[in-house]
């Protein structure tokens, strides 16, 4: 399994996921069927596991989602959606969030992150705070 990095903030918290490419999941992307099935059942059993590690959150939160690449290129980090879904369903199975529906989680907001991804891998970092 690949690092994640959790840090509290007041309000809030830092979750960080390192997603190796193979499971990457994006917009653009056309799998078959049970392809995308077997990263997205990766992406939220890692997600699960992380979530232990986080504290929860008993009131609606907003999520940042900072999208990490490996080059400079353009990107388009909505496009990252297709990720951010499965792993948002993973804290909650973890018991992060009571739900995600709109009552309970305001986002996720996709934005490019400054910081490079290792190559080989793209980086989701959520950044939660919760709504006042």
């Amino acid at each position: 399994m690949t690092r994640s990095r959790t840090s509290a903030k007041q309000a809030g918290a830092t979750v960080i996921f390192t997603v190796p490419n193979t499971y990457w999941l994006s917009s653009n992307m056309r799998l078959m069927w049970a392809a995308k099935s077997r990263r997205v059942k990766y992406l939220r059993e890692y997600a699960y596991l992380v979530g232990h590690s986080v504290q929860r959150f008993t009131e609606p939160v907003h999520i940042t989602a900072w999208i990490g690449y490996a080059t400079n290129s353009k990107a388009d980090p909505v496009n990252a959606s297709e990720t951010g879904k499965p792993l948002i369903d993973g804290l909650v199975s973890a018991c992060v969030f009571t739900d995600d529906s709109h009552e309970w989680v305001l986002g996720p907001d996709y934005r490019r992150d400054e910081t490079k991804a290792p190559k080989g891998f793209h980086t989701v970092r959520f950044e939660i705070e919760v709504v006042t």
